[in-house]
C-alpha cells in the first residue's frame, strides 16, 4: 500500500441500502445483470501507471488490478478489470464496503453479501473464485491496517 493519496475511480453514489433495494426490486436475473453492467460503466479506467503486474489480483479469470490504501479508518480502493461484468461485480463490492470501518471489512462475509443480492446461483464457479480472491485481498489489507 502506498502513502500517496489516490483518487477513487468509482463514480457511483449508491449507498449499500440503495443497492439492496435496487436488487430487491429487480424482476429477475436479466435486470440484475443490467444493473451490474451499469455499475461497471461507473468504474473508470485508472491511470495506466496503476495497471501494472504488481497491482494484479491473483486468482481471477479476468485481469483485475487493485490498489488499496488506508484512508482514516477505512480503505480507499482503486480497482479495474478488462471484463465489463467483473467491473460491475467490483462495483458491487466497493459499494458494500465503502461505508465500513477497517474492523468490519476485516470480517466481511462475501457469501452472505452475494446471497442477499441473490447472485450466487448466477455466478460461475470460476467467477465466484475470482471474486473471493478480490474480497480476500480487501480483507487482508484491512487486517494489515488494524
Amino acid at each position: 500500500m502506498s502513502n500517496d493519496h489516490l483518487m477513487n475511480n468509482f463514480e457511483s453514489t449508491l449507498s449499500y441500502a440503495e443497492l439492496l433495494d435496487l436488487f430487491e426490486k429487480a424482476k429477475g436475473w436479466e435486470e440484475k445483470y443490467r444493473q451490474i453492467m451499469l455499475l461497471g460503466k461507473q468504474l473508470k479506467r485508472p491511470d495506466g501507471s496503476l495497471l501494472i503486474e504488481a497491482n494484479q489480483v491473483e486468482g481471477c479469470e479476468s485481469q483485475v488490478w487493485m490498489v488499496i490504501q488506508k484512508q482514516e479508518n477505512t480503505l480507499n480502493i482503486i480497482a479495474y478489470s478488462d471484463s465489463k461484468i467483473v467491473r460491475g461485480l467490483v462495483g458491487l463490492l466497493l459499494i458494500a464496503i465503502r461505508e465500513l470501518k477497517l474492523e468490519e471489512i476485516a470480517v466481511f462475509d462475501a457469501e452472505a453479501f452475494f446471497q442477499t443480492l441473490k447472485l450466487e446461483s448466477h455466478l460461475s464457479p470460476s467467477r465466484t473464485n475470482g471474486l473471493k480472491s478480490l474480497i480476500d485481498h480487501m480483507i487482508a489489507a484491512a487486517k494489515n491496517e488494524i
